[in-house]
């Protein structure tokens, strides 16, 4: 959800694809140039403000979106996780605060239980929080154990969360450390590890089946991987084809397809599972994209036999227009796309 954009190694090479400058007076200005679309999709700006947006979520109908900014600002948001460790729920309706609840951290993020009524929150501490929504108390506390060479805990900062779909009881964390934790909820410690993987942002998903597992690493090399959830062990590395990135976030829109998004340079892109190519990107972004939000599909009715047309190459392409529309955020500007 929010992640504290002064926590990230952040690029500082200049957009010069997607920027270009002019003088007013004494002041110099940016204008932003539209972003390069690649494959059958829409891309719809939804939103541009005065500060970097730092995460964009939907409400459960998609009939609604919100985004959380750097100025600490939560607009139409229905729960919000503050740099300075507070958690907030909003009933986006009314406006309303449901309650607040203060850590004594940095908090990074929180993640929902796909089947209970509670949450787990992580940050800065080493630790992970799990809460119960209704009485908003704190449960379990999750951590390492005293031994240092035993790795069954974060050793620096947390920035991604995510629960097994399939379980009840499981959950994998990741962040700064290059650790990909797997805990259960009957469990103090981390049961198991992914090392390797480095996570500046929520770069880590879960297939709805439980079977594998997604990272999405802050690295040049071999960035987006994909997990045996079972075994902890690498099925394969996704060949980023032309499309080089190091990044931030990561979900499965479907079992067949991945959105991803990162910096260096900046960019957002569909990956199609069965063959490792890129379905979809937007390219000439004004910002890195930190956070990605997979909704509903675009159409309701069940999809037909898949139609297959053509590109330039002469590869036969799927038809995504069944497939989730995606919100994501990128400096002061929310996009959202949709396939065709």
């Amino acid at each position: 959800m929010d992640n504290t954009i002064s926590s990230f190694p952040l690029p500082t090479a200049p957009k010069k694809a997607a920027t270009e400058y002019y003088k007013a007076g004494s002041r110099v200005q940016t204008v932003v140039k539209d972003p390069i679309i690649e494959g059958k999709a829409n891309l719809k700006l939804l939103s541009q403000l005065d500060v970097d947006q730092l995460c964009a979520q939907y409400n459960q109908d998609c009939t609604m979106f919100a985004s959380g900014g750097a100025d600490g600002i939560v607009r139409l948001f229905n729960a919000f996780n503050d740099v300075n460790g507070v958690i907030k729920c909003f009933n986006y309706q009314t406006n309303q605060c449901l309650y607040t609840i203060k850590e004594k951290r940095q908090t990074y993020g929180l993640t929902f239980h796909p089947k209970l009524s509670k949450f787990i929150s992580y940050g800065d501490d080493l630790k992970i929080y799990l809460y119960d929504i209704e009485t908003q108390a704190k449960e379990r506390v999750f951590q390492g154990s005293i031994y240092r060479d035993v790795h069954d805990g974060p050793t620096s900062r947390v920035f991604a969360g995510r629960f097994n779909p399939a379980s009840s009881t499981e959950f994998l964390t990741g962040g700064w450390d290059a650790t990909i934790l797997l805990w259960d909820l009957r469990h103090p410690h981390a049961i198991r590890y992914i090392s390797g993987v480095h996570l500046c942002g929520e770069g880590l998903d879960v297939t709805s089946g439980g079977r594998q597992v997604l990272t999405c690493s802050w690295r040049t090399e071999d960035p987006l991987q994909i997990w045996d959830y079972s075994t902890f062990k690498l099925i394969d590395s996704l060949s980023p084809d032309s499309h080089y990135s190091k990044l931030y976030c990561g979900r499965y829109i479907s079992p067949e397809y991945i959105s991803c998004g990162g910096g260096y340079p900046s960019i957002f892109r569909v990956l199609d599972t069965s063959v490792y190519k890129t379905r979809a990107s937007v390219t000439g972004l004004p910002a890195d994209v930190f956070h990605l939000c997979v909704g509903k599909p675009s159409r309701s009715a069940p999809p037909p036999k898949k139609n297959k047309f053509e590109d330039e190459n002469d590869n036969a392409l799927p038809d995504l227009s069944y497939e989730p529309r995606i919100l994501f955020a990128a400096g002061v500007r929310v996009y959202e796309i949709n396939f065709l």
